[in-house]
């Protein structure tokens, strides 16, 4: 159930308690999206296709790669240039944003900000690598699902 209490001038809080679920907050500037908010994760619980993302708000993609490099990259045939790839990749300023807050489109803004400095080889390479720390998060760490990158 769902509660939404006026916390100030411009300021809704909401709190969702639901059995089987860690409690939900968050506050809004509007009465209007904070019932759209409490609306959206009721029904995700109701679904069953809830997933709290908390756990995830500090983890940088940096922090992400850091791990990759760490337990995957050794194991590869290609480690050396994998890890170079990974480190160009820490330098940008897409590395230092949450992961739960990267978008598709910010991938095609480093995609075409690569291909202006680089070869389209490369650029596919580090793409590729990008493709496999999302999906060895998913499958392996429990980090975040492809489909949530908007």
């Amino acid at each position: 159930m769902a509660s939404i209490y006026k916390r100030g001038p411009g300021q809704y809080k909401v709190i969702i308690r639901r059995t089987g679920y860690p409690s939900q907050t968050r506050t809004f500037e509007t009465k209007t999206q904070a019932e759209a908010w409490a609306n959206k994760v009721q029904s995700e619980m109701n679904a069953g296709t809830f997933r709290d993302r908390r756990s995830l708000a500090g983890i940088t993609l940096s922090d992400s790669l850091a791990t990759y490099h760490e337990k995957i990259t050794p194991t590869k045939r290609g480690a050396t240039a994998e890890r170079n790839r990974i480190r160009q990749l820490q330098s940008h300023p897409l590395a230092q944003r949450p992961i739960t807050c990267l978008h598709a489109s910010d991938f095609a803004s480093y995609r075409d900000q690569r291909l202006a400095q680089v070869s389209p080889t490369s650029v596919r390479l580090e793409l590729a690598l990008l493709s496999h720390l999302y999906t060895i998060a998913l499958k392996e760490w429990s980090g975040p699902v492809v489909h949530e990158l908007r």
